[in-house]
């Protein structure tokens, strides 16, 4: 808590140039005490240096991606990063401190901050902050950002973020069930999930997601398309949208009867007349013996490319417990509490931008967690 200024003995002159500068705050968002730090006023007068220390270099495939680990302060990395990599890193997954006040959680200005300390939020805050100004320059105009993090700083991160990245270009707020549920002794409500924050450098117009197993799963049934557009499902083509559409109200014949919309069809009539004369949509005979019309939607485009779905905003199937076993494979011992699953990263990094798949994308993780870029990712070569 900031201490309450005694204004009592303050000159008239004093007084006025406190109300000025009180003036020029802002209005709205977010507002902190800023702590100082050192390694921050270090990088103004001193640039550091990177050294490759080829003793520690590990090669099990010269065909895999190379990974670079940067050991070190991430606030000198971010400095001297913006000399070599400004405007070139595609995607930046962090994991940070999620200030929850335990004991040995992190540190600033190399003490570790607790819940008794009072400047606690100010702290992360501006911890926070500095880094990443510096890591939005590390972007390119199409990158995207994405932040874990829980309920102890989600309002305040997400109007910093809003500071730094504008709000404009927020994409959404994920919630990550991270947990299967609590002990049967957990009072009150039990959470079960995180947060992933998403922002985007101002160049993202699209998000597109790989289907998972259970939509593949749906386009089960098959025709003379099969060999190259793979199997389909069905989609209805009727709607019971309210809006004035007469275009869209028409009768499709079939058999000798005449099939009217309850409300509209989705599709124009030219566009329902070649999708009936490609074979592209089923006719349903309904109990009552009249007849319903359904849209073919294929796995894959007329070029077999198998079609992406959109990204829900609660991201489920990957839990906490994952990312303990795999650190476990690795390490044959837990070296850090509560790592990411490796297939939570996997999937955030194969999302397609605007569209396009990112073979060759560039990756960075200044906090650390993000152990194995190779094993998370598919699709990087």
């Amino acid at each position: 808590m900031v201490k309450k200024r005694d204004y009592d003995n303050w000159s008239k002159t004093e007084l006025i140039k406190e109300v000025k500068k009180l003036e020029k705050r802002k209005k709205y968002g977010i507002v902190w005490e800023d702590k100082p730090e050192d390694v921050a006023k270090r990088c103004k007068n001193e640039l550091p240096v990177l050294e490759e220390d080829k003793n520690k270099e590990i090669v099990t495939d010269k065909e895999k991606p190379v990974n670079i680990l940067i050991e070190g302060d991430n606030y000198h990395a971010l400095s001297v990063l913006n000399y070599t990599h400004k405007g070139k890193i595609d995607i930046i997954y962090i994991d940070p401190p999620y200030n929850t006040g335990s004991k040995n959680e992190w540190k600033y200005n190399d003490h570790y901050v607790d819940k008794e300390d009072a400047y606690r939020h100010s702290k992360w805050i501006s911890f926070m902050e500095k880094r990443l100004r510096l890591a939005k320059k590390l972007l390119k105009r199409t990158g995207i950002v994405f932040i874990s993090i829980d309920d102890n700083e989600i309002a305040q991160l997400k109007l910093l973020c809003n500071e730094i990245f504008w709000e404009k270009n927020f994409i959404e707020q994920l919630v990550w069930k991270n947990k299967y549920g609590a002990g049967a002794k957990t009072k009150g409500f039990i959470s079960i999930h995180e947060y992933i924050l998403c922002y985007s450098n101002g160049g993202v117009t699209d998000i597109q997601s790989s289907l998972g197993e259970s939509e593949l799963a749906k386009h089960s049934k098959k025709d003379e398309k099969y060999s190259i557009r793979g199997g389909y499902r069905t989609q209805p083509l009727m709607t019971r949208s309210l809006g004035d559409r007469p275009n869209l109200v028409y009768p499709v014949k079939y058999k000798g009867k005449e099939i009217w919309p309850d409300k509209q069809w989705v599709w124009s009539k030219e566009r329902m007349e070649k999708a009936i004369k490609n074979n592209e949509v089923e006719f349903t005979q309904r109990k009552d013996g009249t007849y319903g019309i359904r849209a073919k939607q294929y796995l894959k485009d007329e070029q077999g490319n198998i079609r992406k779905g959109k990204p829900l905003s609660i991201v489920e199937g990957f839990f906490t417990q994952e990312g303990t076993k795999d650190i476990f494979t690795l390490f044959n011992k837990n070296v850090f509490a509560f790592p990411k699953p490796k297939n939570l990263l996997k999937y955030l990094i194969n999302l397609d931008i605007n569209g396009k798949e990112n073979k060759k994308a560039i990756i960075l993780d200044f906090f650390c967690w993000f152990w194995d870029y190779s094993t998370c990712s598919i699709r990087i070569e």
